[in-house]
């Protein structure tokens, strides 16, 4: 039942898209596209799903106008969380969950940046990766992000997920061995992992902005 709520989220999600006009733009992410492809459909264990959007393709017209299609499909009536630019107000997360007893969806807006495709949470992972990374990022900083090669979201195709049409990166095998080493055995748990870091401590001075490898 739960997952069956998920499966109809999705399909608001993807309505939502259609009707701001940027679903060409749109992918399964991280572990919702490991099910897609590995298991046929979402992860046993699985708890959230995952979308993606390329937000370099469109603007900040665009994506009101699918924030604004998320609050008329109600998919903020049971969780709305989100994080945002504080240069440009473009939103990098959102979260949301229509359904009390449902699961929730988080909403990634890819960011392009020297090469790479990142997300983020902003300031959230400041704390959470930053501390781990050598030396420590200064807890002041704006936002961390984990970055994958550009390359690997240049072309999306079309897979079928619960009788809905979703996209995929057509190079989703590089990304899922990018992300989960050893996708192809199931094991429990664990997020997506990446390399490479992006230390953002202003959104205003992109020349401040670094490139980080742990």
């Amino acid at each position: 039942m739960v997952k069956a709520k998920l499966v109809e989220q999705l399909k608001f999600i993807r309505q939502a898209a259609i009707k701001a006009g940027i679903w060409d733009h749109v992918f399964l992410g991280y572990g919702t596209m490991l099910g897609a492809v590995r298991d046929g459909g979402i992860i046993g264990h699985d708890s959230d799903a995952d979308i993606c959007l390329l937000a370099d393709k469109f603007d900040k017209e665009a994506e009101d106008r699918f924030y604004e299609a998320l609050w008329g499909y109600k998919l903020f009536e049971a969780r709305h969380k989100e994080v945002r630019r504080a240069d440009t107000d473009r939103i990098l997360w959102v979260s949301v969950k229509r359904e009390k007893h449902g699961m929730k969806t988080c909403i990634w807006f890819q960011q392009r940046w020297n090469g790479y495709y990142w997300h983020s949470k902003g300031r959230n992972w400041v704390w959470k990766i930053g501390k781990n990374l050598n030396p420590p990022l200064d807890q002041n900083h704006t936002a961390v992000g984990k970055g994958i090669p550009e390359g690997y979201f240049d072309t999306l195709v079309e897979v079928d997920w619960y009788g809905q049409k979703w996209k995929i990166p057509m190079s989703f095998g590089k990304c899922l061995d990018f992300y989960y080493p050893n996708w192809y055995f199931p094991k429990r748990g664990g997020s997506s992992a990446s390399q490479y870091i992006l230390d953002v401590p202003s959104w205003k001075d992109e020349k401040g902005w670094k490139i980080r490898i742990r």
